[in-house]
């Protein structure tokens, strides 16, 4: 597969890679990579024998807790952590639906791609490696290695400031959503003293939104919303590989906006029945980034706003809109790949305006078997998420207070 790298002026990107409606997937080996299984436990006893203070709280903290207990985003993961794939297994996968999706049919055609094998070799494809982009090539993206770009800042009522605070960086390759849902809510935490955010056994007693706490909610106030939100529990394995789409994210949201007095709203961005306009959506999102209460989400594929090839889609959060520029902050959560980045309008409508394989998430069917992520076969698993898998368009959701 031929690597291609975003053209922005003075930018030092990755080749960005292809998603379905998860995250792009950082191919470059060692990067961002979790250790193999035989040697994660070793990894924090082997680096507090070594050091002290922070490292060795985070040690004690995690052997008093125990192989069974449920853990956030700082801890490694456990024997009962759910399984996900690593970069190199969701990079086959993209390439796996972009053999057997025609750019404008966004339903599965296996004819071609059944022989496609999680055990197929990787060692021919090319890795990326981070290069920088050549200066005098002009783009309308303005990426924040640029001092330019920190100039069209609006240091009083941009949403860039109030996610400072709570703006991590997705965890694993596919939670690009849950990471841009959990930025949200810790952006949320100052706006009044009555915001309920839920609580990581990490940071206990301190409110704090992690993707681990929000996706796997078991408490009785978030859980069995989520459950309910994303088409049933099983369904939390396959936002672990595939991620969330459009049609799926506002309720997950909601599941603990609501309880605050917020609500979430998602606009699928075209110009079908069941889609808003290039011309009004873009009020929508421009009123919600003026409004100090609001947020915006986007969902886009990296292609459509001239981050590499089409067909990897991703979420992050909008921080900011520049009127003189007509231009849009993404606040990448894939911030070991990318850089924040200004993007004009009809760049952004061409990467929001694009199909989703899996924009919204439903029940499976009764007695129908669980998928399983482990199977060699794509194709296999392609057939099986079909039955809770429904196509749309990517867009945004807007999330807005709902009382006074």
């Amino acid at each position: 597969m031929a690597f291609q790298e975003a053209s922005s002026e003075g930018a030092s990107l990755l080749p960005v890679q292809r998603s379905n409606n998860g995250c792009e997937v950082d191919h470059q080996k060692g990067n961002h990579r979790r250790p193999k299984e035989h040697n994660k436990y070793l990894l924090i006893p082997a680096v507090c024998a070594a050091s002290a203070g922070l490292l060795v709280c985070i040690a004690s903290a995690w052997q008093q807790r125990g192989p069974g207990s449920r853990q956030g985003s700082l801890l490694p993961s456990v024997p009962s952590a759910p399984h996900y794939w690593n970069d190199e297994m969701v990079y086959k996968w993209e390439e796996f639906l972009l053999s057997t999706n025609h750019p404008k049919n966004s339903g599965f055609d296996l004819s071609e791609a059944a022989k496609v094998s999680l055990l197929a070799p990787v060692s021919s494809q090319p890795l990326a490696t981070r290069a920088a982009v050549d200066k005098s090539k002009k783009s309308p993206l303005l990426y924040f290695n640029e001092s330019i770009a920190f100039s069209r800042l609006d240091p009083i009522g941009d949403d860039f400031f109030r996610y400072q605070s709570g703006w991590e960086a997705q965890i694993t390759q596919s939670l690009c959503a849950v990471a841009t849902t959990a930025a949200m809510l810790n952006s949320l935490r100052d706006v009044g003293k009555d915001f309920v955010l839920p609580l990581d056994p990490v940071y206990v007693p301190f409110p704090w939104a992690t993707q681990s706490n929000i996706l796997d909610a078991d408490d009785g106030l978030h859980g069995a919303c989520v459950a309910s939100a994303l088409g049933g529990r099983s369904n939390a394995g396959a936002v672990r590989h595939i991620g969330l789409g459009t049609g799926t994210l506002p309720g997950f949201a909601n599941c603990f906006l609501e309880p605050n007095g917020y609500h979430a709203t998602g606009y699928h961005a075209g110009s079908g029945t069941q889609q808003t306009g290039k011309t009004e959506l873009k009020q929508v999102v421009v009123d919600a980034l003026r409004d100090p209460s609001s947020r915006v989400l986007l969902n886009y594929d990296r292609g459509g706003i001239g981050q590499g090839p089409m067909g990897h889609g991703h979420w992050s959060p909008l921080g900011a809109y520049h009127e003189e520029t007509d231009s849009f902050l993404v606040m990448d959560v894939a911030k070991y790949k990318h850089p924040m980045v200004w993007v004009p309008w009809d760049d952004l409508w061409g990467g929001a305006a694009t199909i989703d394989t899996c924009s919204t998430m439903v029940a499976p069917a009764d007695g129908a078997p669980s998928i399983d992520w482990t199977k060699r076969s794509f194709a296999e698993i392609a057939k099986a998420i079909q039955s809770i898998c429904l196509p749309g368009n990517r867009g945004f959701v807007v999330v807005s207070k709902t009382t006074t």
